[in-house]
């Protein structure tokens, strides 16, 4: 249940929308990170990674089902971002600093094994 919080607003209806709709689609953003086959960034956003083996193992249907949960994904990344900026009032610059924070959240929040890229650019797995 999100609140607001110290004069972040967290609780609009483009917010929650998105929140929920993260919620629906997290099994599949989990299985892409498990398989290795994306990666959460520095920015706040994941992306595909397509290595040879990815491309071995999977279809052109699965690889396109796959791009398309992650562009869904970051559309709600980029709806939470900016929607808490715009109804907390916060200037322009603090964009990054909601994106930082929701990736270091993110990062402590992955499973065993799922892939992220740590601040330095290094692949890492949790």
């Amino acid at each position: 249940a999100l609140a607001d919080a110290d004069g972040l607003v967290l609780t609009t209806d483009v917010v929650l929308q998105a929140v929920r709709t993260r919620a629906t689609r997290r099994e599949l953003v989990d299985e892409l990170m498990q398989a290795g086959y994306a990666v959460q960034e520095p920015n706040g956003l994941i992306t595909a990674r397509r290595p040879r083996e990815y491309m071995k193992a999977t279809t052109r249907q699965e690889r396109n089902r796959h791009t398309l949960i992650i562009l869904s994904e970051n559309n709600d990344r980029w709806a939470i971002y900016e929607g808490i900026q715009k109804a907390s009032k916060l200037k322009p610059g603090t964009l990054g600093a909601i994106r930082d924070a929701f990736y270091h959240a993110q990062v402590a929040n992955l499973g065993p094994g799922q892939h992220y890229r740590a601040v330095d650019g290094t692949l890492t797995r949790k």
